[in-house]
């Protein structure tokens, strides 16, 4: 592992890193985009960069974005990445207090704790996890599969039947093309264009970039503009070590957020949602949260930090995407013919060591760049939304002419943005739906892999441990997930 890390300091390894986190740095920190929609833009990029490079650019922008979103909660009131969202409640009212870069520096130095905390998790629990993998059958790796594409309906927030159908559109969709065994046209409709299925890239850049900004503009632009506020950097930098006299809160953010991060599918927005809620039931002050308590601060952003290293320990263990994010950088080994899961760890040990370190470099390089972007990003924040979009949908275009030289590819993106953009307005979480279209042909190989080596029969999914035992999680999940959603109204 040491010769894969020594590897990564190398000029060009670090200039993409840098690279990617001031990219998720910004849009993290501007409303409107997020780092999906930036690792979607840079998808294409990935066709022309080797493998590890553009790992370690997509993780840059991933950890950027989960940390750059609470640049905007602080000083305009705006949550800039769904990661942020808890972090609005407490950041904003203390900067209204005068507290701006107080509320600032505690939250990058919980996001540096829970970063590294989640990191040690990565690197002591992905190699023994990618080894063990590596003995699972097709049934096993099925079962797996099915657990994660259950697990894709806590995304969805709190309709189970609304991810349910996103990901099953998602699988759907992921259909379209030759059958793999028999070579058979499916749901290709005689279109000649679809007979080698959907490109990812267009899919994923109308879904997830061109929908929703285009969403953003057909939504009201609300009602006034909040106040915004700047802050010193002496001051953040000073602020930054009072996260040591809330070592609890710390600790207890950081377990939460690594927890959520290793489950398959959820990612950083809801290990901050539940690290904020646990944080308020165990507090002694629980009706200071949302008027500018600082363990409100820490308790989201320490949770939303430790998710993303987290996350990438059922990726490159066991190729399942532990968020949204994770879905964009197993597309980008996909693009490479490189196949994500257990096989990782033996086939190519160099971009399975060296995605544990680029996670390392991303967690250090982050610190100084949130520090200078939290001072200068300011008044940046308020670029008006309509130049977002009109670059965006540029961006996409030319990306998907890039990555296949096909007009109709350019359909494909038209089309995909118009389902992305019913998808929206129909309340049907995106995230579900991309985790569907990357995850069922891998449980479609599995399962018929499986039913060649045992002649038709299913009865190996129950009779094996281990199917077992992920079946019924997989069962228990969408049970829970369900009753769940009937006692939340959506």
């Amino acid at each position: 592992m040491l010769t894969e890390f020594v590897a990564l300091l190398q000029v060009h390894t670090l200039l993409f890193c840098v690279l990617g986190v001031i990219l998720g740095v910004l849009a993290g920190a501007l409303p409107g985009i997020n780092g999906g929609t930036l690792m979607a833009l840079a998808l294409p990029l990935t066709f022309y960069m080797q493998p590890l490079d553009a790992q370690i650019l997509l993780i840059g922008m991933y950890m950027g974005d989960v940390s750059g979103g609470m640049i905007a909660s602080t000083l305009i009131g705006v949550a800039g990445s769904p990661s942020s969202i808890m972090t609005t409640l407490d950041a904003y009212p203390m900067a209204r207090k005068g507290r701006a870069a107080r509320a600032l520096g505690i939250a990058i130095g919980a996001q540096f704790f829970g970063a590294m905390v989640s990191w040690l998790v990565l690197a002591f629990v992905a190699e023994p996890l990618g080894r063990l993998g590596v003995k699972f059958g097709p049934f096993e790796m099925f079962a797996l599969v099915l657990f994660g594409l259950v697990m894709i309906c806590a995304v969805g927030g709190s309709s189970f039947i609304n991810a349910l159908i996103a990901g099953l559109l998602g699988i759907l969709c992921a259909l379209v093309g030759l059958d793999p065994v028999d070579g058979q046209p499916r749901l290709t409709f005689g279109i000649d264009a679809l007979q080698n299925g959907l490109n990812l890239v267009p899919v994923i850049l109308g879904i997830f970039a061109i929908a929703p900004m285009l969403a953003d503009e057909l939504l009201p632009e609300g009602q006034g503009q909040k106040q915004s506020f700047t802050a010193r950097l002496p001051d953040i930098v000073r602020s930054i070590g009072v996260v040591r006299h809330y070592g609890v809160d710390l600790l207890r953010s950081s377990a939460v957020g690594t927890i959520v991060g290793l489950l398959p599918g959820i990612g950083a927005a809801i290990g901050a949602t539940v690290s904020y809620s646990v944080a308020r039931l165990s507090s002694r002050h629980p009706e200071k949260f949302g008027t500018g308590a600082e363990q409100g601060v820490i308790s989201s952003e320490g949770a939303a930090s430790a998710t993303v290293s987290a996350a990438l320990v059922p990726m490159i263990s066991l190729g399942l995407p532990g968020s949204t994010a994770d879905a964009f950088l197993l597309a980008a080994l996909m693009i490479q013919a490189i196949q994500p899961g257990p096989l990782l760890v033996v086939e190519h040990p160099d971009i399975f060591f060296g995605i544990i370190g680029a996670a390392l470099l991303s967690v250090i390089v982050t610190l100084p760049i949130v520090l200078v972007a939290s001072v200068s990003l300011a008044n940046v924040l308020r670029v008006p939304r309509h130049l977002l979009t009109a670059a965006v949908i540029a961006f996409c275009i030319i990306g998907t002419y890039v990555s296949a030289n096909s007009v109709s590819e350019l359909w494909t993106l038209v089309a995909f943005s118009v389902i992305g953009l019913v998808m929206i307005f129909s309340r049907l979480p995106l995230p579900a739906f991309v985790i569907g279209f990357i995850l069922g042909p891998m449980a479609e190989s599995s399962l018929r892999t499986g039913l060649m080596i045992s002649h038709g029969s299913m009865l190996p999914l129950l009779q094996r441990p281990i199917p077992l035992v992920l079946l019924v999680m997989s069962v228990a999940a969408a049970s829970w997930i369900g009753w769940r959603s009937r006692r939340i109204p959506s």
